[in-house]
């Protein structure tokens, strides 16, 4: 699978908590706090609490997935900030642009940026 991906946009944030690399991050830069809560975008690199971290938030960017993730499916953050199947009633993140196996690969995903959580 490839994990090349193309960032439209990317704004800078100062991370909440630390964070790695690869994973979707609310407006505070932070994990989502729950499956299926809104996500800001994802980040480029990982950061420690109160450093500086590039987050995606428009285009496509290389997401690590928690499970097997099929290509073409919404997905959503789960509370470490890794892809999952989205499921209703949540907030879609993006759509996987590639299929995923097992926790720990990663994909392209077309991000969808929701902003802050509610």
């Amino acid at each position: 699978m490839s994990t090349l991906a193309r960032a439209i946009h990317r704004e800078t944030l100062f991370a909440g908590e630390d964070v790695k690399e690869h994973r979707f991050v609310n407006v505070d830069a932070e994990y989502p706090a729950n499956d299926g809560d809104a996500s800001f975008g994802v980040t480029d690199y990982a950061a420690k609490e109160d450093e500086a971290v590039a987050v995606v938030t428009d285009g496509t960017a290389t997401v690590e997935v928690a499970a097997a993730v099929s290509k073409g499916r919404e997905v959503m953050s789960d509370d470490e900030g890794k892809a999952i199947h989205w499921t209703s009633g949540q907030i879609a993140a993006g759509i996987a642009l590639e299929a995923a196996a097992a926790d720990g690969d990663k994909i392209r995903v077309k991000v969808f940026s929701r902003g802050e959580t509610s």
